[in-house]
């Protein structure tokens, strides 16, 4: 708690103000980064929730495969008790382990997620024949069938 007494000159009483800061708190991840698998061209989120707002404020910093994330296209915010890293346009090379990791004079928190790539060519892929032989035995005959895929 701080005390803050102003005094007046013409006056015979004091103000007094008091203020109460709440104590000094370390960040705690309430609920954790997800896995992501998105389609390379396309966006990706990443969010992790705070355990109430660390006092302290504190310091929000994103890494990609443990350096400093430092991609043109990503964006990040901190606010209302979470942290959220957006990408857009996301391309092959982006794949890999992302963090969060968050600051104060107290601790510090960390949470940690993989994003996948999928290249588009795969998606685009023609696909290749199957062929499966099913046989089944209902009395005579037997019946058998081929199905091409």
């Amino acid at each position: 708690m701080c005390v803050c007494v102003f005094a007046w000159k013409n006056s015979e009483l004091p103000l007094i103000y008091y203020f109460s800061f709440p104590p000094p708190q370390a960040p705690v991840i309430s609920s954790h980064l997800s896995d992501e698998t998105v389609i390379a061209g396309r966006s990706v989120t990443f969010r992790c929730h705070l355990a109430g707002v660390p006092h302290p404020l504190p310091n929000v910093e994103w890494s990609h495969d443990g350096a400093r994330l430092t991609i043109d296209r990503a964006f990040s915010s901190f606010g209302e008790e979470k942290c959220v890293l957006r990408i857009n346009e996301v391309e092959e090379g982006d794949d890999g382990t992302y963090t969060c990791t968050v600051t104060n004079s107290e601790g510090v928190a960390t949470s940690t997620a993989q994003l996948c790539v999928i290249s588009e060519s795969i998606i685009n892929s023609p696909t290749h024949q199957v062929s499966i032989f099913l046989s089944f035995n209902w009395g005579e005959p037997e019946h058998n069938f081929i199905l091409d895929y």
